[in-house]
């Protein structure tokens, strides 16, 4: 169930459901939340809500580790692609945060 909160000038949203995490989330608009909250509560019940909790602290590196052990080692051309990614792994940009928003 979402509540919604004025706080300094914006809206927040809790959007609370029993086998979800707690998701919050600002806006200027009132009518803002209410759509965002009613999406979200209506993505929870259709079961395909996403939780980009973790994305927040992913880097590069692991994401291409993850891609490489579960998506590369069924390919064909397994074994050119984890060479070409293993030198991503190592370049400089590796411990760069990939985050959604």
């Amino acid at each position: 169930m979402a509540s919604i909160r004025k706080k300094r000038n914006k809206f927040v949203v809790r959007v609370c459901k029993k086998v979800h995490p707690v998701i919050y989330k600002s806006f200027n608009l009132r009518s803002s939340v209410v759509r965002w909250a009613k999406a979200i509560e209506s993505d929870m019940d259709r079961k395909i809500f996403e939780d980009y909790l973790n994305a927040s602290t992913a880097t590069l590196k692991d994401i291409l580790i993850r891609y490489r052990d579960e998506v590369t080692s069924k390919k064909k051309g397994q074994k050119s692609e984890t060479y070409k990614i293993n030198k991503l792994i190592n370049n400089r940009f590796k411990h760069l945060v990939i985050s959604p928003v």
